[in-house]
């Protein structure tokens, strides 16, 4: 598609166009229809539009990274070569506007205010911005668990260590599937002191999904704010930021909403902005402005506007229905898994307790032989955990998966064993 001004006013006018007329999306009446979860016509219309799919490497570690979609790529594309053709600044301040509209879009689904909303790189950087900018005093608690992501606890550790605040890290027997579990743990760790508790919606290790609302509205009965990494949450389960009622939430758009790669977002409660000082001081630090918490100056903004191409397949495909076939396809696999010899599944089975992500290890064998059997045999490309007790792979389908590449994991798995 040629970069110029029509096309730029075009694609001004309204982010949809882009899906609605585009080539590369032939089957929107296909979107538009309710299909069976498992419907094979509808998920390889979904499956055709990522070019991944055609790659000689399957990926089962979306997970890590997943892909964009061609309306995605078209978009990042067109808005890249525009921000060579015209002044720079000139056209960020012209796509500006839009980059409020996909913060208005953002905000309308998942219930919360515009400018509660930042766009940052990734889930890193969400909560380290929290972290650094939080106003600790000596003697203050934080809350963490192990299944925590470890980069974040190590920047917990040090910002606590320089303020001689105080981390408290709780240890769960994961899977879990009984919330009182987790209330009960927590609500016994919390004191006077406690001033931050850290909560990861979907643990990136087993996949484990936790009480997220419960645990917030906990957490707030005892005058403790709330901060939830939600890295793997977004795009994959269905749930809206403000209903969770949390102080703090950030996100890596590049994983489950397969937006553009180095694409992120922050949330922060609009009565936490004041006292959260930005990493980068553009704005006065005390201000009640989102924007001053994604100051960094000059940044990718042909980027951002992935971002709403990828918000606008999101919804022609939907949260439910997505959240849905995403659990069938890790039911697929997982319980012709669980029958084979020495294998051992470290996921839940449950949905209200976990969907895409799952771990399984098998006894008397690395992770790393796994994986490298899966490459070289299976063309599969998977992810190695290290979990309390085992040496494991964490399997993470998307949309674009199959049931066939499923099926060669599976075909994998049985050769290894045998072996």
């Amino acid at each position: 598609m040629p970069a110029n001004r029509r096309n730029f006013l075009k694609y001004a006018a309204t982010l949809s166009t882009l899906m609605a007329t585009s080539p590369l999306f032939p089957f929107s009446n296909l979107i538009a229809t309710s299909f069976p979860t498992s419907n094979d016509d509808f998920w390889e219309g979904i499956r055709q539009l990522y070019p991944i799919a055609q790659a000689e490497l399957t990926n089962l570690n979306s997970g890590s990274a997943g892909t964009q979609p061609l309306p995605v790529q078209e978009a990042v594309q067109m808005y890249y070569q525009l921000s060579n053709e015209l002044p720079l600044y000139y056209a960020w301040g012209k796509w500006q506007d839009l980059r409020n509209q996909i913060k208005e879009k953002i905000a309308k689904t998942h219930l919360c205010d515009t400018n509660e909303i930042a766009f940052v790189r990734n889930t890193t950087e969400a909560m380290n911005t929290v972290i650094y900018g939080l106003p600790l005093q000596e003697g203050d608690e934080i809350i963490v668990a192990r299944h925590d992501y470890p980069n974040l606890l190590g920047t917990i550790r040090q910002v606590c260590e320089r303020r001689k605040a105080i981390v408290k890290t709780l240890e769960f027997d994961l899977p879990i599937e009984d919330d009182n579990l987790f209330l009960e743990k927590y609500q016994a760790a919390f004191t006077s002191k406690t001033k931050l508790l850290l909560l990861t919606h979907v643990t990136h290790r087993q996949g484990q999904i936790l009480p997220i609302k419960k645990l917030t509205q906990l957490a707030h009965q005892n005058g403790i704010e709330v901060m939830v990494d939600a890295a793997h949450a977004f795009a994959h389960i269905d749930h809206q930021i403000g209903d969770l009622d949390c102080d703090y939430y950030g996100t890596s758009l590049h994983k489950w909403l397969c937006a553009p790669f180095g694409t992120g977002l922050l949330f922060v409660k609009k009565d936490k902005i004041p006292k959260i000082a930005p990493l980068n001081v553009a704005l006065p630090p005390d201000s009640d402005n989102i924007e001053k918490l994604e100051a960094m100056g000059t940044r990718a903004y042909h980027l951002d506007m992935g971002i709403g191409a990828a918000l606008e397949f999101l919804e022609r495909i939907g949260i439910e229905r997505k959240q849905k076939h995403l659990s069938f396809l890790k039911n697929y696999w997982t319980q012709e898994a669980v029958q084979l010899d020495r294998l051992r599944l470290h996921t839940s089975l449950k949905e209200d307790y976990s969907c895409a992500l799952a771990t399984f290890s098998i006894d008397g064998l690395r992770a790393g032989k796994i994986k490298k059997h899966l490459r070289e045999n299976q063309q599969l490309n998977v992810k190695s955990v290290g979990l309390p007790d085992a040496s494991a792979i964490r399997i993470t389908p998307n949309v674009y998966t199959s049931t066939k590449e499923l099926d060669r994991l599976l075909e994998g798995l049985q050769e290894l064993i045998k072996k």
